[in-house]
């Protein structure tokens, strides 16, 4: 199963046009993806993989098969493209924009003979630079200690939305790393989530 989860997005990288890598212009699509995460992601999708495209990186969506549990993937396809493939397992859209980001820091920090298969559990040296480099990204660590010094231990879902609204991004993407950090409990404040499902197109 996992074969075919990797062979199902390779066949769809390589139909995707890209230009060539761009390592600048990729950091600079980052940037505009970021102010996008505040949008509904099934409208906007599609210009997430535009952006992506224009400076060398395809970015592909395919479903997890049962047993895989796997939920991000990147490699070079070849010298001047890369993939970043996609499964939205945990079908949330603060999951969805954070592993994009992870999987964009491989590509940044890491080299292009490496193979980064993300799972549960699976942890290293570049998986935490990966980690700490998309945290960082999406919010700036000297925003957290302003925002949570200024909570007092009081996170509400108005805290949260309007830190969001300041930053530009998605309320929650703030959520997830409030949960990540044991701020919040992960049962706490799920409705400002957004659920989300692939429409597989098939490979045909």
């Amino acid at each position: 199963d996992l074969s075919a989860w990797l062979r199902a997005g390779e066949i769809l990288a390589q139909r995707r046009a890209c230009e060539c890598y761009d390592r600048s212009k990729f950091v600079e699509a980052l940037q505009k993806i970021r102010s996008l995460t505040a949008m509904n992601p099934v409208e906007i999708w599609g210009q997430v993989e535009e952006l992506c495209a224009k400076v060398g990186v395809a970015v592909v969506l395919v479903p997890p098969l049962p047993k895989t549990h796997i939920f991000g993937f990147t490699r070079w396809l070849t010298s001047q493209k890369a993939l970043i493939q996609l499964s939205l397992r945990y079908k949330t859209d603060d999951m969805l924009w954070f592993t994009l980001f992870h999987e964009a820091a491989h590509i940044l920090l890491h080299g292009k003979k490496d193979v980064f298969l993300e799972c549960r559990g699976n942890r290293d040296g570049k998986e935490d630079e990966a980690n700490q480099w998309a945290a960082e990204t999406l919010v700036l660590s000297k925003d957290w200690d302003r925002f949570l010094s200024a909570c007092q231990g009081r996170i509400s879902a108005s805290g949260i939305r309007a830190f969001a609204q300041e930053l530009g991004i998605a309320p929650s993407i703030v959520l997830g790393q409030l949960q990540h950090r044991k701020a919040v409990p992960p049962s706490m404040h799920n409705d400002m989530k957004c659920k989300l499902r692939i429409v597989w197109p098939g490979l045909y």
